[in-house]
């Protein structure tokens, strides 16, 4: 986009992790119109939008020379960003021992992160929630986060799971130049029909069926070895 703009500043949050400043980026509503790109005004799609993302820099380190440590970044995905600042515990048990900024982005169309305000979840309004949009919101606001440090520029990793997972790894291939490397955790990447070899989506949700069963399963008193079922009183009240 050609109209990166500062961020603005917000309240620091105490999450489970950390600290956090809660902060709001300008972003382009269309990064793939070229009215966007020249700055042209117009339709909705020439407009901008405050994206909500977190910034996390308790344990974001300085060498001698300036140079800062590495960048985890969030890939938000389908919910309130605020949920994964909380249950994303893999970024905030390494932050120190890598001396890394985090950073939670939250996905357009979600939270508090509007495109078009109350009619951005209106048929017409929805044309611009895909998952390229999200990226190029990623990939312009870390772009833009890194442009003021001294070179060379921190190397950043995307994380995300499920969705936000997928969104990591495509991350990691679409903007290589921008991202160093991804954790994409529980990432269906190729849960997509007409591949080879295709997608078992029967297995799938068997699996998650079973993990599902097995988390939520209490054992009851009458499933006890101690009781049994071949007792004279149970067997002769059984159907003949």
């Amino acid at each position: 986009g050609g109209r990166e703009q500062e961020a603005s500043e917000g309240s620091v949050r105490t999450f489970r992790g950390g600290n956090c400043t809660e902060k709001w980026f300008d972003q382009v509503v269309d990064h793939f119109s070229w009215k966007s790109a020249a700055g042209a005004q117009g339709g909705a799609e020439e407009g901008t939008w405050k994206q909500r993302y977190f910034f996390c820099d308790d344990h974001w380190s300085k060498a001698a020379n300036g140079v800062r440590g590495p960048i985890f970044f969030y890939c938000g995905n389908e919910a309130n960003v605020e949920g994964y600042v909380s249950a994303t515990g893999l970024m905030w048990e390494n932050a120190a021992e890598f001396g890394a900024l985090l950073v939670f982005a939250e996905h357009r169309y979600y939270g508090e992160s509007l495109p078009l305000g109350e009619a951005s979840h209106t048929p017409y309004g929805l044309r611009f929630l895909s998952h390229e949009q999200a990226l190029a919101d990623y990939a312009t606001l870390l772009r833009t986060l890194t442009l003021p440090l001294p070179a060379p520029s921190p190397r950043a990793i995307a994380f995300g799971g499920s969705y936000g997972g997928m969104l990591a790894a495509w991350f990691r291939f679409k903007y290589p130049h921008i991202i160093s490397g991804a954790i994409a955790a529980s990432a269906p990447v190729l849960a997509f029909e007409g591949l080879t070899p295709a997608y078992d989506f029967e297995s799938y949700w068997a699996t998650v069926t079973h993990a599902v069963s097995a988390s939520t399963h209490t054992p009851s008193s009458s499933s006890s070895p101690s009781s049994s079922s071949s007792s004279p009183s149970s067997s002769s009240s059984s159907p003949s």
